[in-house]
């Protein structure tokens, strides 16, 4: 096999890229570069898929910067799911908004590209560019609908401190190269076998200034403020975007950054204690917010940022690595992939609802706008009310099993207070997310139409949302013979995130 055959995704994916920006120029049709894009995306995610089960060993290529392993093979699947949901989701959607460009879904596929290469990364320039490519298409989709002003305003907030958090990641990696003289990370994770490098105050500055851009990436506190505005203003198929795979991509940055970094020693213990006071924070925050907004999007975007304290918990509850190669049961890091997938799944469904039921020009985002909804569209109602009780932590969800796997990684580690607030802010979510079942199903239907009839792209969108909701929430329960519950993904995510510790550990490192 070449050398660069685990390339090939990336690769099929940039030549993807490129054919939709000539189909942009050339088509007169957009929607026939949405289709293209879902069916590119397509191949992407069958040729991950192979590629992923017959990979035995990590391969490194590119001078060491780039390695393609399981734990990349895992998210190319999610990322390659996700942009053809938010494909086929905003094709409809646009056309309503006669804002339907094939520039749209261009840029959805070179922000993938990004995060292709970000999950790809052993270099922490690499890693940026990675970063970089995904954040700069992502600010253009946010501002899509540029004659709107709170889509100039979400775009120039996101811009604005986007480019300040950019500036703070790439000043602590200028700290780290210049304490440990280079930016690959397994190179750097030998040298912390060097107890002098473990406990110098400009490579501990550096890693926790990356730490803070990474923070502000997955809207953590206090570097969340941004996202409510972001996510109300930005096209309904944009938020489910960021919601998902911008989300997904950098938590999984800061998987491959903090097992190379903070997974030993002193610096273990100090990011131990960082995550669990920013986990705290941010649920809390999230949660308090999102009890107050009467818009949808504001709201899910608030409990967003409480989702990303629920992940902080698994990233906090990560062991220190030992000498003979990791952990036996990597527990959290399987849970926060886990949970990556179940609240990837839950969200684009409860956001192509909402993208539905907002009607032209998204006027209809407030609850009160919902109401008796659910019955005059069994279909969506159905579809927001499972993705509603799956935020929550239903069981037989997949929010339920996912937090389950978190909580019980977080006891695992001995961290019992952090476990109890998880599960009281869980409680309070409970309030602000069945307000928006009570309301399509239990209040009186108003005057005015939501909108024109579910069109074919979303119900499709919905009903797969449904689906994927409940089958990952299954747990070892087998739906029928032949379709097993969420074992396989668990273990997937399982085998992937021990693939990531598989050249974590520098030799002589102790726990």
């Amino acid at each position: 096999m070449s050398a660069y055959a685990p390339l090939l995704p990336i690769l099929l994916l940039t030549g993807i890229s490129l054919v939709a920006m000539l189909m942009s120029a050339m088509v007169r049709d957009a929607a026939k570069v949405g289709w293209f894009t879902a069916a590119g995306l397509t191949g992407v995610l069958a040729l991950s898929v192979q590629q992923g089960f017959r990979a035995v060993d990590r391969a490194t290529t590119l001078a060491g910067m780039v390695t393609v392993d399981g734990f990349s093979y895992f998210f190319y699947v999610l990322f390659a799911l996700i942009g053809i949901v938010v494909a086929v989701m905003a094709i409809p959607h646009l056309q309503r908004e006669q804002a339907l460009r094939g520039e749209f879904h261009t840029l959805m596929l070179f922000s993938l590209l990004g995060m292709f290469v970000m999950v790809s990364s052993d270099d922490l320039m690499t890693l940026f560019l990675g970063l970089e490519t995904m954040s700069l298409s992502v600010y253009t989709l946010v501002g899509w609908r540029r004659h709107q002003l709170r889509s100039n305003e979400a775009v120039l907030k996101y811009f604005f401190l986007g480019s300040l958090a950019a500036a703070v990641f790439l000043y602590g990696i200028a700290l780290i190269y210049g304490t440990a003289g280079t930016t690959n990370l397994l190179l750097i994770s030998q040298a912390l076998g060097a107890p002098v490098l473990a406990v110098h105050p400009m490579f501990t500055l550096g890693a926790l200034l990356v730490l803070a851009g990474v923070a502000f990436k997955v809207a953590a506190f206090p570097f969340h403020m941004w996202a409510p505005d972001v996510y109300e203003g930005a096209p309904a198929p944009v938020t489910a975007f960021m919601a998902t795979a911008v989300k997904a991509a950098a938590f999984a940055l800061a998987l491959r950054f903090g097992v190379a970094v903070f997974g030993f020693g002193q610096l273990h213990d100090i990011g131990q204690v960082v995550l669990w006071n920013l986990a705290v924070l941010t649920m809390f925050a999230g949660n308090f917010f999102a009890l107050a907004q009467q818009n949808v999007k504001r709201m899910l975007a608030y409990s967003g940022i409480a989702h990303t304290g629920y992940l902080l918990v698994g990233l906090a509850a990560l062991p220190v690595l030992d000498q003979a190669g990791g952990v036996a049961a990597p527990d959290a890091g399987a849970a926060v992939l886990f949970y990556l997938v179940a609240y990837a799944f839950t969200n684009l469904g409860a956001l192509a609802c909402v993208a539905f039921l907002a009607g032209k020009e998204e006027r209809l985002e407030d609850v009160a706008d919902y109401a008796g909804l659910g019955w005059r569209y069994p279909l969506v109602g159905l579809g927001m009310a499972v993705c509603m009780f799956s935020l929550i932590g239903f069981p037989l969800t997949a929010g339920f099993l996912g937090k389950y796997l978190l909580f019980a990684a977080a006891l695992k580690a001995n961290m019992l207070p952090l476990v109890v607030v998880a599960i009281v802010n869980s409680i309070l979510s409970v309030y602000y997310y069945l307000r928006v079942v009570i309301t399509l199903f239990m209040e009186p239907a108003g005057t005015e139409e939501a909108a024109a009839p579910v069109p074919g792209p979303t119900k499709a969108v919905i009903a797969y949302a449904i689906v994927a909701v409940v089958w990952a929430g299954c747990g070892t329960f087998n739906l029928t013979t032949a379709v097993p519950g969420a074992v396989p993904l668990i273990d997937r995510a399982g085998a992937s995130f021990k693939a990531l510790l598989s050249k974590a550990v520098p030799a002589g490192v102790g726990g």
